[in-house]
């Protein structure tokens, strides 16, 4: 539906020693050729720095000025260089559709942006004298602003949608902070934070008909279906399986507003996503976790309360408090590790199969045993996991079919080769149609598993 090049965009301080500034591409420990001048920026291979140089060099001189900088504002600095150098191609136009869209038409959120974060903005506003050359006139305070809230509005996280982003995909979801202070293949993606200008114009909704996909530098919106244009297109800006709350304060706190989706207009829609099992069926029951009750009967055998019913909901209370306290907890890796894995078999116990703290605690736990080649435990938790993700993303989704290549893969090494077949073949039915047989994941990596 529409292809977008970034406008401008920042590898993470914490990958530039992973990832290609040129393709994007993950670069092997050994491997990889670094710019000569600033030792900072690396490439994939000679090809991909010959490539760059030209782009590469009027950034070369600023990157050790920046290397203290946060990543965040060295995209500001490398935006504002742009306005003062290159002010004749400020606009983006898609070749296929004739659409454009330009700098000036990006939203900026300013004033609520300077009401919710005057003090952060000030001490970041000093920063830029160090940030920028002595031959470039720092931006006025109303300019610096409006810069950082086109980024914070209208920016995408970067991945490359190959592989690595399977790996990667519970960091992705849930921003794991224990898959984050440790780094490696499982917090790989995402690895930046770009600006398109295009890609810019898309609105958000809790049910998206469109859906994002990366092929190098370049971002293409894809559709399943038809439908009149870009401005009918949505995509989901939060994870769709946080309940309706969550998601409204994550989009009221980075994006200034509330969102009115159907899916955010249904009461219903949260139902399950914090449950209990029915003490006499094991049907799940929605749990309201502001009193901690059951506010109706079971819906298949009808069961009301009674004292195994109040246990299951206390300890569900327990549990989730837990689950609570050990992801705010700064602990060593396996220590962390182990009490996810024990608090998931608890959980398991009590909660509702759709609930969602289960289901980010057993994907948890089947990304470790994947990590650690716990091929059968890993499929376990998979299993667990993919009828919620199938429920909450739709049959369709990336996500599902990313879930059923790891299947894929833990069936695979454990000996069960027609349990793998059927779930490579269903994640191949799905990324057939996105990102497509050409895309790279799908002609590239997932034909090594079918070789």
């Amino acid at each position: 539906m529409l292809t977008s090049r970034p406008f401008a965009f920042v590898i993470f301080s914490s990958h530039r020693s992973q990832i290609c500034d040129e393709c994007w591409s993950r670069i092997e420990v050994g491997y990889g050729e670094c710019c000569v001048s600033c030792g900072v920026v690396r490439y994939c291979d000679f090809g991909c720095r010959a490539r760059a140089q030209a782009e590469h060099y009027t950034e070369c001189a600023h990157v050790r000025r920046e290397r203290s900088a946060s990543d965040i504002m060295r995209l500001v600095a490398r935006i504002w260089r742009r306005l003062q150098e290159d002010k004749e191609n400020l606009v983006e136009t898609d070749l296929a559709s004739g659409i454009s869209r330009g700098w000036d038409e990006l939203m900026d959120n300013a004033e609520r942006l300077t009401e919710a974060r005057e003090e952060e903005l000030e001490a970041e506003y000093e920063q830029l004298d160090w940030l920028l050359d002595a031959d470039t006139v720092r931006p006025d305070k109303k300019t610096f602003v409006s810069i950082v809230g086109k980024i914070i509005t209208n920016s995408f996280c970067l991945r490359s949608d190959r592989k690595i982003t399977i790996d990667s995909l519970h960091n992705i979801l849930f921003k794991s902070q224990n898959l984050q202070r440790k780094g490696g293949p499982l917090a790989s993606e995402p690895f930046g934070i770009g600006l398109y200008l295009l890609a810019s114009q898309l609105d958000h909704s809790c049910s998206p008909n469109a859906t994002v996909v990366f092929q190098g530098r370049e971002l293409r919106v894809m559709v399943e279906k038809e439908m009149g244009g870009v401005g009918e297109a949505r995509i989901s800006y939060v994870n769709t399986m946080l309940d309706t709350r969550t998601r409204q304060e994550q989009l009221s706190q980075h994006w200034f507003f509330t969102c009115q989706c159907s899916l955010c207009s249904d009461p219903k829609s949260n139902a399950l996503k914090q449950s209990v099992k029915c003490s006499k069926c094991s049907t799940a029951r929605p749990v309201d976790t502001t009193r901690w009750t059951l506010d109706n009967p079971c819906s298949e055998c009808e069961n009301t309360t009674d004292a195994k019913q109040e246990e299951l909901v206390e300890r569900y209370r327990e549990l989730s408090l837990l689950v609570h306290q050990i992801s705010g907890e700064q602990v060593e890796e396996n220590t962390f590790n182990y009490l996810n894995s024990w608090v998931a078999a608890l959980m398991g116990e009590v909660c509702g199969d759709k609930d969602v703290t289960y289901v980010r605690v057993a994907h948890y736990v089947h990304t470790i045993c994947m990590q650690h080649r716990l091929w059968k435990p890993a499929i376990v938790y998979g299993e667990i996991v993919l009828p919620a993700f199938i429920y909450y993303f739709g049959k369709n989704s990336k996500i599902v079919a990313a879930l059923l290549v790891r299947l894929h893969e833990a069936a695979y090494y454990s000996g069960l080769l027609d349990k793998g077949v059927k779930y490579l073949e269903q994640a191949c039915s799905i990324y057939k149609i996105i990102p497509g047989e050409s895309h790279p994941l799908v002609s590239v990596d997932i034909a090594k598993f079918l070789m």
